[in-house]
């Protein structure tokens, strides 16, 4: 190294505030290399609640439609929407056509969406909180959250995440320990027995239809 080299390299001393913001350029704009598998679950549940609070403080209200318009991209960044309808359906899934498939994910993406543009239409910032989470097998993550009420016990909800393509998605969702999916499956499947992927269309479009109804 020169002796010009070596002096300037002596001679740049970067103050602490300098070198703060340097590290915080740094730590914001460059790529997550390595992170382990629980905290990018987490990463993606923090996402979804962020989300959700921003929708839901929005002033003016946006309406119904206004939150499901903007919880859709992070919905669906979020989640694996096609494996978590799949799995609602399971045994009826093998024997449907690609279009009839088509049309009932269709259908189930936007049940999902209105859902939660209806149910969490009211959380603010002190909402949410995540517990922790952990592995579950080679490629699925738990992460454990509370959702805070005012007027009574915290209600933990649980996210159950696999990762596809390189990233993590939620496939099943525990509300105060009760699978979503499970509970969804058993009400689709009353409904397919009794008259088929044309009544469970219409059922879901009347659970659409209830959702965007204010209280």
């Amino acid at each position: 190294m020169s002796s010009v080299a070596s002096a300037l390299r002596l001679s740049f001393r970067p103050s602490p505030t300098l070198r703060a913001s340097l590290l915080a350029t740094i730590a914001i704009f460059a790529p997550v290399v390595g992170a382990a598998p629980v905290e990018e679950a987490v990463a993606v549940i923090e996402r979804l609640q962020s989300a959700l609070v921003a929708t839901a403080v929005l002033e003016p209200d946006p309406g119904h439609q206004g939150r499901y318009d903007r919880l859709e991209p992070v919905i669906a960044a979020t989640h694996d929407l096609e494996t978590m309808g799949r799995l609602t359906v399971r045994r009826y899934w093998r024997d449907w056509s690609e279009a009839e498939r088509a049309s009932f994910s269709e259908a189930f993406t936007r049940l999902s969406i209105a859902t939660y543009a209806s149910r969490f239409a009211t959380v603010g910032p002190e909402t949410f909180g995540i517990v922790g989470g952990a592995e579950d097998g080679e490629d699925r993550v738990e992460v454990q959250s509370l959702v805070k009420r005012k007027d009574g016990d915290d209600v933990p909800i649980d996210y159950l995440l696999q990762s596809r393509g390189g990233s993590w998605r939620i496939i099943n969702v525990f509300a105060d320990g009760a699978s979503e999916l499970s509970l969804m499956a058993s009400e689709f499947y009353a409904v397919l027995e009794s008259g088929g992927l044309d009544a469970l269309l219409r059922e879901i479009e009347a659970r659409i239809a209830a959702l965007e109804t204010p209280a």
